[in-house]
């Protein structure tokens, strides 16, 4: 006679068996479920993308734009190369012995005092500085009034020369108001002939004017020089060049103009 509590336990077993199973198969069936999902929406994007693509236009041939872009990718490393601090310093100094060789020359020619000793361009203090024995003279310590206005001379014009002769964008015009002043005060002589000054001061005024001639026609009158000058000198190329003569009433603002005051 059997057992009733062993044919319970055994229908017990069977059912928490079938239990299992059922899970086991419905979670399998669930997983079943989201791979059917997954794989759905990967074919959805992989749809949309490829009609995406589709409805592009062909594409023109790029290799010219790739060389394009090579082109300009070199030329930025060789803008960095220039532009690199050590090399900006190595090229200024380089253009500052250059000037600095052009106002020496100058110097002479005008016969400057310290024009024996290299002359240099300070960018620091904007002036030029004399190196002799007894060491650095700057321009302010040169002396009189005719070594500044040669000095003041030969340095603006040895800088225009070089913006000139490199094609750089400066303007090319200098103004200067009355350069022989300090040799020729204008009150000295109603007429501007410099008859009433020194023999040497009369060779130091023509020098001044015939240089800053010779070094516009040395730029090949790529450069002008405007000058308002009291002394008139009877030389042909200075009368050349005479433009106007404002005086005996005649005036560059005429007295009938009206005034504000």
């Amino acid at each position: 006679m059997n057992n009733p509590g062993s044919r319970l336990q055994t229908v017990q077993a069977d059912l928490t068996r079938n239990r299992a199973e059922m899970e086991a198969v419905q979670s399998a069936s669930s997983r079943a479920q989201q791979i059917r999902d997954e794989a759905s929406r990967r074919a959805l994007v992989m749809g949309r993308v490829s009609l995406y693509l589709e409805s592009l236009p062909d594409l023109p041939d790029s290799k010219a734009l790739e060389r394009e872009s090579q082109r300009l990718q070199g030329q930025c490393e060789r803008l960095k190369f220039e532009l690199n601090e050590e090399r900006v310093k190595e090229h200024i100094d380089s253009i500052i012995s250059i000037l600095s060789r052009q106002m020496s020359d100058w110097a002479r020619l005008l016969e400057l005092e310290h024009s024996a000793s290299p002359l240099r361009l300070d960018l620091k203090k904007l002036t030029i500085v004399a190196d002799t024995d007894d060491g650095p003279v700057p321009m302010d310590r040169m002396g009189s009034g005719e070594n500044w206005v040669g000095y003041h001379l030969i340095g603006h014009l040895a800088l225009h020369k070089w913006f000139v002769d490199r094609d750089r964008p400066v303007p090319r015009f200098l103004f200067l108001d009355q350069p022989s002043q300090v040799y020729f005060p204008p009150e000295t002589d109603i007429t501007g002939f410099i008859s009433t000054v020194t023999e040497d001061d009369r060779e130091a005024v023509s020098r001044i004017f015939r240089f800053a001639f010779d070094v516009v026609n040395a730029m090949t009158l790529r450069f002008q020089v405007v000058i308002t000058e009291h002394a008139d000198i009877n030389e042909d190329w200075y009368q050349g060049a005479v433009v106007e003569r404002w005086r005996q009433g005649l005036k560059l603002v005429p007295d009938d103009w009206p005034r504000t005051d």
